[in-house]
């Protein structure tokens, strides 16, 4: 049916900006991650596009999404260890919420970044 899903009482419409919102507080839930944008080339080429500005791209097709996310690491992380959590947890969140499936997540790692030392340590 796509992003309007029909009930007896009306239509049900999820925004690209929900899902968008979805991916990023999945993303969140990540020990040693952060969101961050797109190179500056392609930052500057999708300026206008939803979510990159965020590092978090989506393109739907019918129920389906692919998105984009570009990430920062802490040193010492297990990067395609971190990249399937990431993909996992987009992925559950995303489906268990909006029904819609999720076709690919690609996870682009633009900087590794020094640990943060959590505050009394």
């Amino acid at each position: 049916m796509g992003e309007e899903e029909k009930y007896t009482m009306g239509n049900v419409h999820i925004s690209e900006d929900v899902i968008v919102s979805i991916i990023s507080l999945a993303i969140a839930e990540v020990e040693g991650v952060a969101i961050t944008q797109a190179s500056p080339m392609e930052f500057a080429e999708r300026l206008t596009k939803k979510g990159i500005g965020r590092g978090v791209k989506v393109v739907r097709e019918e129920d389906e999404i692919s998105a984009e996310i570009y990430i920062q690491l802490e040193y010492g992380l297990n990067i395609p260890q971190k990249a399937l959590r990431i993909q996992q947890k987009i992925k559950s969140a995303v489906e268990s919420m909006t029904n819609l499936k999720v076709k690919t997540v690609n996870v682009t790692v633009t900087s590794v970044a020094e640990k943060k030392e959590k505050k009394g340590e």
